[in-house]
């Protein structure tokens, strides 16, 4: 059953991230494309400019406001040790907070999609720790 649960927990925790953007109004998505697109020239091409550092900051917040705005949704996971809701730490902090903490199903899931998506596959959430 907690497998189910886990399965659910990370179900819901990408389809908040879906419905945020889709909800968003339209000069949102447009700016969340493309500090997208900027942060990946940054980190897959080498880009290093005032332009992309400033997108990967603008990302940053955003994931910071994101995990605020459903701590309550997101703090029902089976296995959480560490709470979101922080407005000064980022959703992968937290998440790594939790894999070093118990090492749950659904952060390891969360961890290797994210790993992949924003890291080619090199761990994300544990180096994202903020102190």
């Amino acid at each position: 059953m907690s497998t189910v649960k886990s399965i659910l927990y990370v179900v819901m925790f990408f389809m908040l991230i879906v419905l945020q953007v889709i909800l968003s109004s339209p000069i949102i998505v447009l700016m969340f494309l493309v500090c997208s697109g900027l942060m990946i020239a940054r980190y897959v091409f080498g880009v290093k400019t005032e332009v992309t550092k400033w997108a990967v900051h603008y990302l940053t917040s955003e994931d910071q406001r994101w995990q605020v705005m459903y701590k309550f949704l997101l703090n029902t996971a089976p296995n959480i040790s560490h709470k979101f809701g922080d407005e000064d730490e980022t959703a992968s902090s937290v998440i790594g907070r939790n894999l070093l903490a118990n090492n749950g199903l659904e952060w390891r899931m969360i961890e290797f999609v994210l790993s992949w998506v924003l890291e080619g596959g090199k761990p994300h959430s544990i180096p994202a720790i903020e102190d």
